[in-house]
């Protein structure tokens, strides 16, 4: 008797065994993964998020490059740049924003897609961060595409980008209410 399942088999996925948690993987088996913290208050959860980014910032550029987002891969071939930017343009084509607007980017990240949109779309972007880190390497990554560095480059300034512009600035968007 052949012990192989031929094409017409099925397989009851009910039957397959399912981790009753997170530590209950293969891959957990091999690492030990800590609990989460309990969160006490929304604020407390808002300040671990601020403190995780101006950790793991430096490690995010180096793993995706100025734009700290996926992609929209079409081709095997594609680069993770270029899917990146080809993920901004499906959603500017979705959104209809056009060209010279004045545009907010809330969770700006390193501000890849405020830059973006400054230098290919004309646009006045205003990029909003909750982490000064995030601010201080948007500003100096922008600094140093437009060749200004004698620019005042402090968060809040604006800086050109072909025809349009930029500025970062480090806000809990719940303190404006």
């Amino acid at each position: 008797m052949d012990a192989r399942a031929s094409s017409n088999d099925t397989v009851d996925s009910s039957s397959a065994e399912q981790p009753d948690s997170i530590n209950d993987t293969k891959l957990s088996k091999q690492y030990q993964v800590p609990p989460p913290d309990p969160i006490t208050s929304f604020a407390a959860l808002k300040d671990r998020i601020k403190h995780h980014y101006e950790l793991a910032s430096d490690y995010y550029y180096t793993l995706w490059g100025e734009h700290v987002h996926h992609g929209y891969f079409l081709e095997p071939a594609d680069t993770k740049e270029r899917a990146q930017t080809r993920l901004i343009e499906l959603l500017l084509d979705h959104a209809q924003l056009e060209e010279g607007s004045t545009a907010l980017d809330v969770g700006c990240g390193l501000g890849g897609t405020s830059r973006y949109l400054a230098k290919y779309h004309d646009c006045k972007v205003t990029g909003v961060t909750i982490s000064g880190k995030q601010v201080q390497m948007a500003v100096k990554l922008t600094m140093d595409e437009a060749g200004d560095h004698e620019t005042q480059g402090a968060a809040g300034n604006l800086i050109k980008l072909a025809r349009g512009s930029v500025r970062f600035i480090e806000l809990d968007a719940e303190k404006l209410a």
